[in-house]
């Protein structure tokens, strides 16, 4: 079964074709994106950065804590953050590294929702007569506050934000190496 699904909201419109649990978490995270409150929040967030390093560390640290919370949320807050991003920096003149930023964008996918309130063996571990519990390995439920609220997987999530923030910092080139979106996105379209 496919659900075809448009999203209007004053300029902007999606197009989403979903199939499955996945990418109906993908078709949520879509809408609450693109809703007009979260996208004056993007807005507010992307004129924030001063220079290139700022911008990407942003976005960086923005699409992790999105990402903890959802991972499709993440997903999709994190691109579209990118692609502002990237058009409100040339606009004004910040050089920012477009290929960075949009590594930056995808920080949430790679490091924190593993970690978060959408991880997949999170919500398995708390599923009644789960695969684990059946093969004998947990004897329980395991509640979220054992495996998304305790002190370890925080501190974890934590020290990766700021370990992939500095990463990204000093992975910025120089303003004169810097490529801007407009070199790889088609920003007429």
């Amino acid at each position: 079964m496919r659900l075809f699904a448009e999203v209007n909201s004053e300029n902007i419109v999606v197009n989403v074709a979903t199939s499955g649990i996945a990418d109906g978490t993908q078709l949520t995270a879509n809408v609450v994106a693109y809703h007009p409150r979260v996208r004056s929040g993007i807005l507010f967030l992307v004129k924030l950065p001063r220079n290139g390093r700022q911008a990407v560390v942003m976005v960086g640290l923005a699409s992790m804590v999105t990402g903890w919370i959802s991972w499709g949320l993440g997903l999709i807050f994190g691109a579209i953050l990118v692609r502002e991003m990237g058009k409100y920096a040339e606009s004004t003149g910040i050089k920012v590294h477009y290929p960075l930023l949009a590594v930056a964008g995808y920080m949430g996918m790679s490091l924190t929702w593993g970690w978060g309130l959408s991880s997949s063996a999170g919500l398995l571990q708390a599923t009644e007569n789960n695969a684990l519990m059946q093969l004998g390995f947990v004897d329980r439920i395991i509640p979220a506050t054992e495996w998304v609220f305790h002190p370890y997987p925080l501190t974890l999530t934590l020290l990766s934000m700021i370990y992939g923030s500095l990463i990204l910092y000093l992975l910025c080139p120089p303003s004169e190496n810097c490529r801007q979106i407009s070199r790889n996105v088609d920003l007429c379209s």
